[in-house]
């Protein structure tokens, strides 16, 4: 992995150029390089990965043409495409950087549609006087852009367009829909004023002062309609070949490769894949709380030993919270999504320490087979417009058994629940995110106006679970969570890989019936199928674990000094955002209660109050 950066339009200092390099230092602490001709300065920070040699160093110009590489990344065919597209090319590296650029050279922008892998990319052609930025089909790798007047600057991260002179000014609309949704990345916009990323699959190509976005590739154009007609052995013997190819892909590395590790289907999957196809010890890393009932590192030592594991792991406790908030989010530039993302964020810093440079996550498995429990309300929906009642009926009573009460299971819910939050955020486990009691009565009537949902589109041919499943993909979920992995495994310097957003992957799993992703009332039917049969593992957690961290105990008992006192005299009180009286009532009243409850309106505004308080005070 690397850092990326440039700017077109006005030249800058040594001294600026050193900031920005130092401000994306940690995305590549192994070398760095800048490149500078007439207007326009480029500059990279690299993670060795693949080609460990200067040789593979960037930027990477091409002697002929001129053409300029700036590449963070990882693709996974780099060398069938070498092989069976560019024979005619002399090659100074083994690096798919250099794959890339020759790709490039002789397809033009038509070259993105060979990459298997993750990856933002940079190309400066002096000889169109054009850049393209270019990013992977799901955003798994950031780029950000600011243009204003002449300029244009772009970066892997925020921070560097800080320093190029860009003050930065908050977004207020984005703070408010986070405050009142908990919403981070719907849109291409971020919490700082004209500050975009690309959006995913998308090509920019900035010339003569102009932005042009060209999408390259969609989920809907690329579903692979014969896995639809396949019987259900048939669907698990291809889909245990395809993982088995991409987790296989995913080890491609010059340098050791681990992953994170807990007692979920998504990582027991990963890791037994890995096992499936290597014999080699396998570095493993979790995180973990001192509260038992949270605590993964124990779930996991319950299990056989593995003696293909190397274990690591760390404690994660409410001593440091604010401290460790505090430097998060000016890693993350931007509110975390809870514990568990603070929890990674530290887990790399271990993986980091025992030099292990690329780890593999389970990121995206439930976006891709159906791991949430409001996803069985829109596959019920489905059914019942289907009119496939006996279907229906065998999973409603699967359902019952498993949730009795806990699940409303009415026809009356289930179709409000669909029409209601189908465009709309919930927590895993179907609850709302949504809360606006603490803001002043000025936003309050602000956000009346405002729908930051709206602009959320899905293919009018999807069935009703697909479209939910979809709008999580590219709107709801997966952006959110790719910042968050991003910035957690960055910041400390280490490449993590997400198989499961593997373009093979999502396009076969969009492409099956919604029956093999939910079957008999367990979700991620399809994977948990292929961890009994395939991978022969017996032990497999059934249901999702909705509430995996003592959040709410920290807030509610270990921070309750803190909190009030964090935010009584901070940016959000001040700025008259938010209503200090209403918000001491409410959570005194949390506090008191013998209930656990909701605690997301008070972290959203401890992470709020310290992401204003870290780039904008």
């Amino acid at each position: 992995m690397c850092g990326l950066a440039g700017i077109l339009g006005k030249s800058i200092s040594d001294l600026q150029k050193k900031n920005v390099l130092n401000s994306i230092k940690h995305r590549g602490p192994d070398s760095s390089g800048v490149y500078t001709s007439k207007d326009i300065t480029l500059i990279h920070t690299r993670l060795s990965i693949l080609d460990v040699t200067k040789k593979a160093s960037q930027p990477m110009i091409d002697k002929k043409t001129g053409i300029v590489i700036l590449y963070n990344g990882e693709i996974y065919n780099f060398k069938e495409i070498r092989k069976n597209e560019l024979n005619e090319f002399n090659f100074q590296s083994d690096s798919d950087t250099e794959v890339i650029l020759k790709l490039y050279i002789k397809y033009g922008n038509k070259f993105v549609s060979y990459l298997e892998g993750m990856f933002a990319i940079a190309i400066w052609d002096p000889n169109k006087h054009k850049l393209f930025l270019i990013r992977d089909r799901f955003g798994i790798k950031p780029i950000y852009f600011f243009h204003y007047d002449k300029i244009f600057a772009f970066s892997s991260e925020i921070k560097p367009l800080i320093n190029f002179n860009i003050n930065p000014k908050i977004k207020k609309l984005n703070l408010i829909n986070y405050l009142q949704f908990g919403t981070t990345s719907i849109s291409n916009e971020t919490f700082f004023e004209n500050i975009f990323s690309v959006p995913s699959g998308t090509i920019l190509t900035f010339y003569k002062n102009k932005k042009f976005l060209t999408k390259y590739w969609s989920l809907e154009k690329n579903l692979n309609n014969n896995f639809y007609n396949l019987d259900e052995h048939d669907v698990e013997k291809e889909f245990f070949n395809l993982t088995n190819k991409v987790v296989s892909d995913h080890l491609i590395s010059d340098v050791p490769v681990g992953l994170t590790l807990s007692s979920g289907s998504d990582s027991q999957f990963i890791l037994n894949s890995i096992k499936n196809i290597s014999q080699q010890k396998i570095e493993s890393f979790t995180y973990g709380f001192n509260e038992r009932k949270y605590d993964e590192i124990r779930k996991i030592k319950k299990e056989k030993k593995d003696s293909q594991l190397i274990y690591n792991s760390i404690i994660v406790n409410s001593n440091t919270l604010i401290q460790d908030l505090e430097e998060s989010i000016k890693d993350f530039e931007s509110p975390i999504g809870g514990v568990g993302t603070l929890g990674m964020w530290k887990l790399m810093k271990l993986a980091r320490k025992k030099k292990i440079p690329v780890l593999l996550s389970g990121e995206g498995s439930d976006e891709a087979f159906c791991g949430y429990k409001y996803y069985y309300y829109f596959y019920l929906w489905e059914l019942y417009t289907n009119k496939k009642f006996d279907l229906l009926n065998k999973e409603v009573s699967y359902l019952k058994k498993e949730y009795g009460n806990n699940m409303n299971l009415t026809k009356e819910f289930i179709k409000k629940f669909v029409t209601k939050n189908m465009k709309n955020v919930q927590a895993p486990d179907g609850s709302s995110l949504e809360d606006k009691s603490f803001l002043t009565k000025n936003y309050q009537k602000y956000i009346k106006k405002n729908n930051p949902f709206a602009n959320i589109n899905f293919p009018d041919n999807f069935s009703c679970l697909k479209k939910r499943m979809y709008i999580d993909l590219f709107y709801l979920k997966i952006p959110k969570l790719l910042w968050f992995v991003d910035r957690a495994s960055m910041s400390s310097g280490i490449e993590c890989r997400v198989p499961f957003l593997d373009r093979r992957i999502i396009e076969n799993s969009y492409s099956l019936p919604s029956s093999l992703l939910i079957k008999n009332g367990v979700s991620k039917n399809l994977i948990k199928s292929l961890l009994k049969k395939k991978l022969k593992i017996k032990s497999i957690r059934q249901q999702k674990l909705f509430v995996a961290t003592p959040q709410r105990e920290w807030i509610k008992h270990n921070l309750k000094e803190k909190f009030l006192n964090y935010v009584k005299n901070g940016y959000l009180v001040e700025n008259k955002i938010i209503n200090y009286n209403n918000l001491n009532k409410e959570y005194s009243q949390y506090c008191a209660s013998s209930k656990l409850g909701n605690s997301f309106k008070f972290w959203k505004i401890l992470n709020a109050e310290i992401l204003c308080k870290t780039f904008f005070s």
